[in-house]
């Protein structure tokens, strides 16, 4: 007779693989969650069970151990019995152990029938402790009440080259990086007074010599007077979660710091659109269309993890956004994928903000028959670099209007501004760019040379 199929999606790997086990013993045996839930059994005990296996009646004993090893403890119940169906009373050692996942925490409990009195059977407690920790994809071990090892599975064996002979007493520790061995000894000293163990350690793999974090943890175990008896412990290998909060690390404080300009560039702008506007209307009008080209730089921005776009991206989002029904009269040319870092990608886009802000109101981009040509090109050293950074990388954009008509006297806006600050004084401070600005007989002639990741793309 088998046992009824239970649906395991979803099952941790750890609580599968003590599934597999169960289900394959040759001895009774049960896998059980909490409120007596039978998660699966071996073939000997259904058949001891049948007819009706989750209608058995278990001992009152039982449950109280079970809710003991599902908190940590490994229980044996000597000389208990099981109402079998259709004879007399059997009565079995049981021994109860904890499995755990790889978080700590008790994922089940492990139950194994020996018949009582077998002399010929290992101890109980062995019995069902080998069964599951030496098919779990956990490094299992044992240790004497000092933490003296006294048994190492065979994943530990695997993963460190050592032996299990090698591994016992203070042999186990020998793996384990020399800058972590005195807080795996620190933590084997607080461990009895504190009922529990766990560190984190670099444990060297023998495969190829280099070592990965791992975290032990230990729970006591306690014989019949209540005096520690030994302790049953995990290695599990954390070496990829490790790298992952490091990770996680580095990208919260770049975010933290692009935030920080984040908010100093908006408060200048606040402050450089307010000295600038005549009315409450025109700052609220001209502040949030700022702010709407830095939420677009931002957007290309996030993309790359750190915070990197491309020229053409942030150019072409910014003609999208003024140039409207007049882009037949806008002419772009230039290799694609100039990657720009972080804060040039800001300020830059505030400039192209700016230049098609001012085309839109006085020049090619509100006459018809007005033309705009924007190119741009990469090249190896730029106009200001030192000789010792030949392998600058120089990003070099040249904006041009034609065909515009100017006025007699052009208004101060044409010739000032937060824009043309922005280019003669941001760019070259912040940036390190050459720029140039000028108002020529027939519209705006803008040129701007800066420097770009160097792995940008190939120097035209």
């Amino acid at each position: 007779m088998e046992a009824p199929i239970i649906q395991l999606d979803g099952w941790p790997p750890n609580l599968l693989g003590a599934f597999a086990i169960t289900r394959s013993l040759a001895f009774p045996a049960l896998l059980a969650g909490r409120g007596l839930n039978l998660l699966a059994m071996s073939p000997p005990l259904y058949r001891l069970l049948a007819p009706d296996p989750g209608g058995t009646p278990f001992p009152a004993p039982f449950a109280a151990a079970l809710a003991r090893a599902l908190d940590g403890e490994t229980v044996l119940l000597p000389e208990s019995f099981l109402p079998l169906p259709a004879r007399a009373e059997d009565r079995f050692d049981i021994s109860l152990g904890p499995l755990w996942d790889e978080a700590g925490a008790v994922l089940a409990a492990f139950v194994l029938f020996l018949p009582a009195g077998s002399a010929s059977a290992p101890p109980p407690e062995d019995s069902a402790f080998r069964a599951v920790a030496e098919g779990i994809p956990l490094l299992v071990w044992r240790a004497l009440p000092d933490g003296r090892w006294s048994w190492a599975g065979p994943q530990w064996t695997r993963f460190t080259g050592q032996t299990e002979t090698e591994s016992l007493g203070e042999g186990w520790l020998a793996p384990v990086h020399p800058e972590d061995r005195p807080a795996a000894l620190r933590a084997w000293e607080e461990a009895a007074t504190a009922g529990r163990l766990e560190v984190e350690l670099r444990i060297r793999r023998a495969a190829d010599g280099r070592h990965a974090w791992h975290v032990i943890r230990a729970a006591p175990l306690y014989d019949e007077a209540g005096a520690l008896a030994e302790w049953i412990g995990t290695t599990t290998d954390i070496h990829e979660m490790k790298q992952r909060q490091q990770l996680q690390d580095l990208v919260v404080a770049e975010l933290q710091h692009r935030t920080r300009n984040l908010l100093a560039l908006v408060r200048s702008l606040a402050r450089k659109t307010l000295s600038a506007s005549s009315s409450t209307e025109n700052f609220e009008r001209d502040f949030h269309r700022r702010l709407d080209a830095l939420a677009r730089a931002q957007a290309l921005a996030s993309r790359s993890r750190a915070g990197h776009a491309a020229f053409d991206q942030i150019l072409a989002a910014e003609l999208s956004a003024h140039a409207h029904g007049r882009i037949a009269q806008v002419e772009t040319g230039g290799p694609s994928g100039i990657m720009l870092g972080a804060n040039a990608v800001q300020i830059l886009a505030l400039v192209l903000h700016e230049l098609a802000t001012n085309a839109v109101k006085h020049g090619a981009l509100g006459q018809h028959g007005a033309h705009l040509a924007i190119r741009w090109r990469l090249h190896a050293q730029g106009t200001r670099a030192p000789p010792a950074e030949p392998e600058a990388a120089y990003l070099k954009v040249e904006w041009r209007e034609s065909g515009v008509r100017m006025p007699q006297d052009p208004a101060p806006s044409r010739g000032s501004g937060y824009g043309r600050e922005l280019i003669e004084r941001a760019l070259p401070y912040q940036l390190g760019a050459c720029t140039s600005f000028t108002l020529g007989p027939d519209g705006v002639r803008c040129t701007i040379e800066l420097p770009v990741l160097s792995h940008a793309a190939e120097p035209a």
